[in-house]
């Protein structure tokens, strides 16, 4: 009798209802990249503009142009400055990029930025790695200039930088520069580090960004000039994105 009384006591299991399942929360990734993380906020990183996707840009309101994914690995820009009084001592460039997977997390990149003017033409090539994704990623790059008359620059420019989203609009970046060069100009040994900080905000269409350039230059065992600068200026770019959006 008492283990019929316990029997009928026990409450009966809860049984799920009949009905489509419940649909997951998405409102922590309610949103997709932007760009595919393709640049800091001006150099590239190893990641490419998926194919069909490009932007036009305008940087300071002196340098515009666009840049287009022509397949997932290639991608191809074209900018020119329009510095007022400069006429045709403005300058033009060609970008292109050519990145592919290393790894599921990895990609490695190699490109140029193609300078021409009426003055002269010249070339910074470059090659990189990034690792992340496109809303968190970190950038470690090396490129060489080369000009027409002298050929190439011994000295390399090393970059490292790095972007990280921190809300469905807003993204904090930054990329530096490091320069070391012990024959500057047959003048002495060049140090020097620069780069952008600064925070961006981008849309499905639109975005813009604002940075802080600095610069910090030392000159040393030179039989001119011995000493060091620093360097600080605000840095604003627009951007319109147009073609493909995933």
């Amino acid at each position: 009798m008492l283990v019929c009384l316990l029997a009928a006591a026990r409450p009966e299991p809860v049984r799920a209802q009949a009905g489509p399942p419940a649909k997951a929360d998405s409102s922590a990734r309610a949103y997709t990249d932007v760009g595919n993380g393709d640049r800091l906020f001006v150099v590239p990183t190893a990641r490419n503009l998926r194919r069909g996707e490009g932007y036009a840009q305008d940087l300071e309101l002196v340098v515009v142009g666009a840049s287009y994914g022509l397949t997932n690995s290639f991608s191809l820009g074209a900018f020119v400055s329009v510095i007022p009084g400069q006429g045709t001592d403005n300058i033009a460039l060609l970008t292109p990029k050519v990145s592919f997977p290393v790894a599921k997390k990895l990609r490695a990149g190699i490109g140029s930025f193609l300078i021409a003017s009426r003055s002269g033409s010249g070339a910074i090539t470059y090659a990189n790695a990034t690792y992340g994704t496109a809303d968190a990623n970190l950038t470690l790059g090396v490129g060489y200039g080369a000009t027409r008359r002298s050929g190439f620059i011994n000295t390399p420019l090393v970059l490292l930088g790095g972007t990280k989203r921190v809300s469905r609009l807003v993204s904090l970046l930054n990329e530096t520069y490091l320069i070391y060069d012990r024959a500057f100009l047959d003048l002495g040994t060049f140090k020097l580090v620069a780069g952008i900080a600064g925070v961006r905000v981008a849309g499905p269409r639109f975005g813009g960004g604002l940075g802080l350039l600095y610069a910090f230059g030392q000159l040393q065992d030179s039989d001119y000039f011995n000493g060091s600068a620093r360097y600080f200026l605000p840095v604003g770019e627009f951007t319109v994105r147009f073609g493909k959006i995933k």
